[in-house]
This record gives C-alpha cells, sequence and structure tokens, in this order.
C-alpha cells in the first residue's frame, strides 16, 4: 500500500514539473515569434458583427492581390481592438484595410491604427490617420476629425469602406520600424 502512495506522489510530481516546463518552453517560443512578425492592431468601433481584412504588399506597390489576413469582429457600441499577425519574416511595405463585408453594418469610427515590429511601435491617430492613408472613394468618406467612415451606396447596395495607403507617406513610416 505505501508503495502504491509513493508511486502515485512521484508520478504526480513528474507530471507537474513537466508541465511547468511546456509553460516555459511555449512563453519562449510566443516571446520568439513576436520578435519576427508584424503586428496591425485597428482600433475602431463598430456596432454589427463583421469581418475585416488587412492586405499588404512587399514589394513597394499597391498591387494588394498576394498578401491578406482576415479578422472576426463582434459588434459592439465600445471601442475594441482587430489584430492582425502577419506571417513570420513578412514586413509589408504598403498597406490597405477593408472595414467588413456585412452590408448592414452601420458608421464605423477609426480611432487609431497601430503598427508593431520587433518593440517598435507606431501609433497613428486623428489627422495622421488621414495623411498616411486616403479612403476608397468609391466605396467610402472619410472624416479624419472624427474618424467617422461611411459607406457609399450604389445602385441601392452598400459598398464595403476600404482604406488605401498614402504610398510616398506610409511606405517610409513602415520601413521606420524596421531599423
Amino acid at each position: 500500500m505505501k508503495i502504491k502512495s509513493i508511486l502515485l506522489i512521484l508520478f504526480t510530481v513528474c507530471l507537474l514539473s513537466c508541465k511547468n516546463d511546456n509553460k516555459e518552453n511555449n512563453k519562449q517560443e510566443v516571446k520568439e515569434v513576436a520578435q519576427n512578425i508584424f503586428k496591425v492592431s485597428i482600433n475602431v468601433i463598430a456596432k454589427k458583427n463583421d469581418d475585416f481584412c488587412l492586405l499588404y504588399t512587399e514589394d513597394g506597390s499597391i498591387n494588394f492581390t498576394k498578401g491578406s489576413i482576415w479578422q472576426n469582429l463582434k459588434g459592439s457600441e465600445n471601442e475594441q481592438q482587430v489584430v492582425f499577425y502577419l506571417p513570420k519574416d513578412a514586413y509589408p511595405t504598403q498597406l490597405r484595410i477593408d472595414f467588413g463585408v456585412n452590408k448592414e453594418q452601420g458608421d464605423i469610427v477609426l480611432k487609431a491604427i497601430v503598427c508593431e515590429y520587433n518593440g517598435k511601435k507606431k501609433e497613428i491617430r486623428g489627422n495622421d490617420l488621414g495623411l498616411l492613408f486616403r479612403p476608397d472613394e468609391t466605396k467610402c468618406t472619410y472624416d479624419s476629425a472624427t474618424g467617422l467612415i461611411k459607406a457609399i451606396s450604389k445602385n441601392g447596395q452598400k459598398q464595403s469602406p476600404s482604406f488605401y495607403p498614402q504610398e510616398a507617406n506610409l511606405g517610409p513610416e513602415l520601413k521606420k520600424l524596421a531599423k
């Protein structure tokens, strides 16, 4: 009986110590991965559930046909953050943001866009948003003073709002994060 109790205690101790080792290894892996991953966070108020998309290029162009990342958004009256992680070792030279596909989505309020890479951060707020991004005027209007994005309707169909880069301004700002 004593032997069974001792074996059970030893087994439990081994199991718990292995579990702690795995947690430490996972923390190290997350830290290493985070250092090589470009992260874009978008702070918005969007009242209905939707899917947002971040598109990026790595060649300096605005030909957004290869790199795209989709992220779900739960509708809320409050400001929330939509976070996109680019693939490991991908580094964007230009960014485009598609603010959802839900045709019932009301106006969206853009509060900030934050780009992070290897511990460096670029936070874009207020009028700076209009200096680095421009609305696709065939799909939406944007007021940089309030952050209000309004989708445009064409032939009774509400368009999905999107922002393109101000290439001459955004490209150099993104390069600064890599230095």
